[in-house]
């Protein structure tokens, strides 16, 4: 495939991107590992499976891409791929939260707000919201 072929199949369809990305993941380029996981999660243009899913999220996370580590938590938060542990999901999100991510911001607070796996804490929700909405995450 010419790369003129690449970009044209990169506009198209989840199953044209598909293997592009997953070819990309598996040479371990960390934003296709996510976009990948993400097409696992969501089942388009690949099957769904949430296990691949936070499989290829962990991958991400794990070379330092923020937003597979929100993703991370957001597994652990709802059970996609792993049993439920708001508790874990928590340090996944302080991990990307402290990189700045709005979304881990965002999360993290409504964990805290709620008290789901860490003490209930509204006046650390209502800065972490703040933090967010700064962000651009209003």
């Amino acid at each position: 495939m010419t790369d003129d072929e690449r970009v044209a199949a990169l506009a198209g369809p989840p199953q044209n991107v598909a293997p592009l990305l997953l070819e990309a993941a598996q040479a371990g380029h960390g934003e296709a590992q996510l976009l990948v996981g993400q097409l696992c999660l969501d089942g388009k243009g690949l099957e769904r499976d949430p296990v691949a899913a936070l499989g290829w999220f962990g991958l991400a996370a794990q070379g330092g891409n923020v937003m597979a580590m929100n993703m991370v938590g957001r597994s652990c938060e709802h059970g996609w791929g792993t049993g439920v542990n708001k508790a874990l999901a928590a340090q996944w999100y302080g991990a990307a939260a402290d990189q700045g991510l709005d979304w881990a911001l965002y999360n993290l607070a409504t964990l805290h707000a709620l008290g789901e796996g860490v003490p209930q804490d509204r006046a650390r929700a209502l800065a972490l919201f703040r933090q967010a909405a700064a962000v651009g995450h209003a």
